[in-house]
């Protein structure tokens, strides 16, 4: 029995492997044929034309950037560096990077295990629901900008998260540790957080604010919070001011055509996240209220016919589905967030296609694993959500192919483009 089983487990992970490298060689040859493009251009310049040809001319221009037009300094160095000196190691890196993106997803849900139908779910996830698939992935500009940098804040997250499922758990327990470890640990997590907090504004400004919740929560109930965990938030906050507070913002937001009125700005920012929100979010957003629904639904039912309270070993429990419910509540402030924000790009979904793809996946997790007593039932469901991904990925594996084929990969984000912006009577106008 035990070698049937290790048998499967090593199957498992030999098939999450074959998985992940037919990925990355679809990424490294759709990043391998997207062009130069827009920014990319620019950003191999220097402010009288001529080419960008040392890195000390890189870092001028960055720092002209972080004081003329935005704070995103970390990731306009990395942006010239790739573009001016070595475009091939970008294209490797970021099959790589993307796959790394993936499987930091997969972990919040399965962080002992492998899922490759929720592997699955995921690639088909990112492939059809992020509003520019091209911009946000394969253009230079805009995958180092937006999924380079997306990476160190979901693994920061999964630091402290995983911290949250021992304390649940029952799992944790105290080890002082050797001090020079403690201080390496300290240190580490202090600049992962600076490099986190100074990466995208939607992105680090929910990150921030899920931190401070959790040290709060810990405090609250009077964890123990280790100094390591302060000195990751304070990195995140450290960063998330360079990245806010840059002069380049204030500057950016003077050129931005918006009305004088407050609260007319503020009634458009909000009109046009929730516009762009609906727009491309719709089904995503629409999938995981309808789990956290349906699955809530079942435990009140469950409680009425039953009469047990709610710490009895009930198959699904309200109290379970407060982590999915939290993440989508993080989709949307990562969305509406940038209602301080003067300027808007579709590209910013990607934090909450993100977050709602581990919070459905929490939700699937708890609807596959809940009741175990019932072994054929639970086979069952596996096998038919296995079926239906299995079809899904083979209909996204034919677009994929498509759009190599046929180039049109880049094409297809500019023909659905959809504005909302002021018209000259200062409203909000859909182009």
């Amino acid at each position: 029995m035990k070698t049937t089983m290790k048998t499967k487990l090593d199957e498992s992970r030999l098939f999450f492997c074959c998985i992940n490298l037919l990925v990355a060689a679809l990424m490294f040859y759709l990043s391998k044929q997207t062009p130069f493009y827009s920014d990319d251009i620019g950003h191999a310049m220097n402010v009288d034309g001529t080419r960008i040809v040392s890195v000390k001319e890189i870092f001028e221009m960055a720092n002209l950037s972080y004081f003329t037009w935005g704070g995103r300094y970390l990731s306009q160095l990395l942006v010239r560096y790739f573009i001016v000196f070595h475009r091939s190691l970008y294209n490797t890196l970021n099959a790589i990077i993307f796959v790394s993106y993936a499987c930091t997803i997969h972990h919040y849900v399965y962080s002992k295990r492998v899922s490759n139908i929720f592997l699955v779910i995921i690639y088909c996830f990112l492939w059809l629901f992020t509003p520019s698939f091209g911009g946000s992935y394969l253009w230079m500009t805009g995958s180092i900008t937006y999924l380079w940098f997306m990476l160190p804040i979901l693994v920061i997250g999964f630091i402290y998260y995983g911290r949250w499922k021992r304390i649940i758990s029952g799992e944790e327990s105290y080890r002082s540790g050797n001090l020079v470890i403690r201080l390496f640990k300290c240190l580490g997590l202090f600049f992962l957080g600076v490099i986190a907090g100074w990466s995208i504004e939607a992105a680090s400004s929910t990150l921030l604010f899920a931190l401070s919740v959790f040290l709060l929560i810990l405090k609250r109930k009077k964890y123990r919070i280790d100094i390591e965990y302060v000195c990751g938030w304070l990195g995140v906050l450290i960063g998330w001011c360079l990245l806010i507070l840059a002069p380049g913002n204030f500057a950016r937001a003077g050129v931005v055509n918006e009305s004088a009125n407050i609260l007319k700005r503020y009634i458009f920012r909000i009109g046009r996240e929730t516009f762009y929100s609906l727009s491309y979010l719709t089904i995503p957003f629409g999938i995981a209220v309808a789990m956290l629904l349906y699955l809530n639904t079942i435990s009140i039912m469950g409680l009425k016919d039953t009469g047990r309270s709610h710490g009895s070993n009930m198959p699904w429990r309200l109290e379970n589905t407060r982590e999915p419910f939290f993440f989508v509540l993080l989709a949307l402030i990562s969305i509406y967030v940038m209602t301080f924000s003067a300027a808007f790009a579709n590209r910013i979904f990607i934090t909450p296609i993100a977050l709602l793809l581990i919070a459905i996946g929490l939700l699937c997790k708890k609807w596959l694993d809940s009741g175990e007593e019932n072994v054929p039932d639970i086979s069952a469901r596996r096998k038919a959500l296995g079926v239906m991904c299995f079809f899904i990925g083979v209909y996204c594996l034919v677009q994929v192919c498509t759009a190599i084929l046929t180039c049109s990969v880049h094409s297809i984000p500019i023909e659905k483009y959809i504005d909302y912006h002021y018209g000259e009577a200062e409203r909000g106008v859909i182009n």
